[in-house]
């Protein structure tokens, strides 16, 4: 015993303390304890504070940044204390019913219930929804016993943001409610339909929030989505079929008597797309006073945050807000920072397919520094891509549906600084990819990226000599 080091001594601690863990912790498939797994393997245990369950991991990095991760059924949701923004994605280990389900509202009851729970989400003040989640509170339609009825508001008090995902289909019942002190509500396209209560009772004064613009494609909203929740413009899209009880009331949530009179509004005005006739055509509460203030067609292709009035808009020109959306042609365009956009991009059948180098809306010239998504039926008819020299950046798949690319031209290797796994995936296995550099190390960085890009290995590379 005594010819034993003081190293060996330590690892055997190490080894007892992680199978301490391991029987009172056993381990699962879910991605959050597989990372505070790895998370053990290389850190010293013993300069670290640590606690693990089957469902939540949190450590302190060397930073004195403090990480929090959990998943809860089939979704996880990360925060730090550094941000101040919760996380939220589909969990890709789990393969049950309700895979692109997000139990939103029951997840973060069960991040409140747990220890720091309470502390660390009233330091919240943004959740980003991830791309995948299809549906929130889809099934369960979860209610906190907080009151009546309860929503995030009610254990994420200072939230202010909220950004929803473009694969976004459906909002689940009382998901939003007494969000008091969010800013706007910026609904994607592919929403059909809001639950009951989904947004009630944020009590937004007056002037708080100047527009709502529900999306073209909406059919559904439920009982008292909106109320108590004021809005000066409402712009409601000629797909909506169905409204429930009280969706814009502005005495709130009173309960499930639906027969009860609805006297007032949380609205100053109602701009509907369609027409009288259609609009009589909606099914609607009986006694309800929703009524729109005028008819006729709308653009609610834009945001809440991009909406300005007419006369206004036809003299000056708006630097939209970032994560604003807009469209031109055959683009929508998403505000990244300042006059910096990224571009999906509909093919329209021509052969050569050229990124745009900047747009203009609303008298505003915007640069086109990302490439999102080229997608369309038309696809299959682009045989040449050309890269201007404004991009800096190519997303993740970005052409991976262009399986008939067989030039490629990068107009400026210097400036593209990220190109994503699977950007050039599928393109035609004999394509050529022309790149324009300055200097021989400027183009074997540009092709390394372009390289690790693409699943085709037969690909040539051309250096084309930058002027």
């Amino acid at each position: 015993m005594r010819n034993i080091s003081k190293t060996t001594i330590k690892t055997l601690l190490a080894a007892v303390f992680m199978l301490t863990l391991a029987i009172a912790f056993p381990v699962t498939s879910h991605a959050a304890d597989k990372e505070f797994g790895n998370f053990l393997k290389t850190h010293d245990v013993s300069d670290e504070k640590e606690y693990s369950s089957s469902y939540y991991a949190r450590y302190t990095d060397s930073k004195n940044v403090t990480h929090y991760k959990y998943t809860v059924i089939n979704s996880i949701y990360e925060i730090n204390d550094k941000d101040k923004i919760l996380y939220v994605s589909n969990d890709p280990n789990y393969n049950g019913d309700g895979k692109n389900d997000c139990g939103l509202v029951r997840g973060i009851w069960q991040i409140w219930d747990e220890e720091d729970g309470k502390l660390m989400l009233s330091k919240v003040r943004k959740l980003v929804i991830r791309e995948g989640v299809k549906t929130i509170n889809k099934d369960n339609e979860y209610r906190v016993t907080l009151g009546t009825y309860g929503g995030i508001g009610r254990m994420i008090p200072n939230i202010t943001e909220i950004v929803f995902p473009d694969s976004l289909t459906h909002i689940g019942n009382y998901t939003f409610s007494f969000c008091y002190n969010l800013k706007e509500i910026n609904l994607p396209g592919n929403v059909k339909s809001i639950g009951v209560g989904a947004f009630a009772d944020g009590k937004w004064k007056t002037g708080t929030h100047k527009k709502l613009v529900l999306p073209e494609g909406l059919e559904k909203i439920g009982s008292y989505a909106f109320s108590n929740s004021y809005f000066d413009n409402v712009y409601m899209p000629a797909s909506i079929t169905q409204i429930g009880y009280a969706v814009f009331s502005s005495t709130g949530m009173t309960g499930t008597n639906y027969e009860e009179k609805v006297e007032s509004v949380s609205y100053e005005k109602m701009y509907y797309a369609g027409t009288k006739a259609s609009w009589d055509r909606v099914k609607k509460a009986k006694g309800d006073v929703i009524k729109p203030t005028s008819y006729g067609k709308i653009d609610t292709t834009k945001k809440t945050s991009d909406m300005t009035d007419s006369k206004t808009d036809s003299k000056t020109s708006t630097v939209l807000k970032k994560g604003s959306t807009f469209k031109v042609k055959n683009a929508t365009y998403k505000v990244l920072s300042g006059k910096n956009v990224s571009a999906t991009i509909t093919a329209d059948g021509k052969n050569s397919l050229t990124i745009p180098q900047t747009v203009t809306y609303k008298k505003t010239k915007y640069k086109v520094t990302t490439v999102t998504k080229v997608s369309g039926k038309k696809v299959k008819a682009v045989t040449k891509i050309v890269i201007p020299k404004t991009t800096t950046k190519i997303s993740k798949n970005a052409f991976k549906l262009l399986t008939g690319v067989k030039t490629v031209v990068i107009k400026d290797a210097s400036t593209l600084k990220t190109v994503e796994k699977g950007a050039f995936n599928n393109i035609n296995k004999k394509a050529v990819v022309k790149v324009y550099a300055k200097t021989k190390k400027q183009y074997n960085a540009a092709v390394k990226k372009l390289k690790k890009s693409t699943n085709r290995k037969n690909v040539t590379y051309t250096w084309m000599k930058q002027k």
